[in-house]
């Protein structure tokens, strides 16, 4: 959260959920390492603290387990947490309102 407050006050663009979902190089470039993982945190937070969206995480968590096609994640993304655009939109909601606190 710390790291989400500075990159805010220094205007450093969000990635896009589903960027962050689909590419793992963000969490290995030096460039992106930092807000990718602080995003995911948030992300994480927002899966596990919503019991509406707490099935859906446990679901998308066991199939990414059984498959053997990665490339298959966005499919398995839709089915499981929803439309991506929605849950973006959902997780950068409680990103700004956990900042105000």
């Amino acid at each position: 959260l710390d790291y989400l407050a500075e990159a805010a006050r220094r205007e450093e663009p969000w990635i896009d959920l589903d960027r962050l979902l689909l590419d793992d190089s963000l969490c290995e470039d030096p460039e992106t390492r930092q807000l990718a993982y602080a995003e995911s945190w948030l992300l994480v937070s927002t899966l596990l603290e919503s019991p509406d969206r707490l099935p859906g995480f446990r679901a998308y968590l066991e199939r990414l387990k059984m498959s053997e096609k990665p490339e298959n994640r966005e499919k398995v993304i839709e089915q499981t947490l929803g439309p991506l655009d929605a849950l973006d939109r959902a997780v950068r909601a409680r990103g700004a309102r956990r900042l105000r606190r």
